[in-house]
């Protein structure tokens, strides 16, 4: 996914993670997968984090998480929203447009 990836400095703490947004794949009762990347490294696993099913062809769904880190360390990292599908064709849809954002939680 172009465009949704944040890069922050933290101080050792948690952050929050929060994506809104809707997708679709181009055919029916496909789903599109999605994960949160944190320096290279996937935070959900195979299936991902969360998961849309259109029940009809390129339908927008809700594809809206949250995710609370693990304390990371402080240093910058790099934050990136990643999709995948098993099959034809998914999206995340243009309107409305979708919103990423990267949150320390201080103490």
């Amino acid at each position: 996914v172009t465009d949704l990836t944040i890069t922050l400095t933290t101080r050792a703490r948690q952050c929050m993670v929060t994506f809104n947004g809707a997708a679709n794949n181009n055919t029916a009762d496909i789903t599109a997968m999605f994960t949160l990347d944190i320096d290279g490294v996937n935070q959900g696993g195979t299936n991902g984090l969360m998961f849309i099913q259109s029940t009809t062809a390129g339908s927008p769904e809700n594809a809206s998480f949250s995710f609370l880190t693990a304390v990371l360390t402080a240093a910058s990292h790099t934050f990136k929203i990643q999709m995948r599908v098993p099959s034809n064709t998914g999206a995340i849809d243009a309107n409305p447009n979708a919103h990423f954002s990267v949150t320390e939680i201080p103490y």
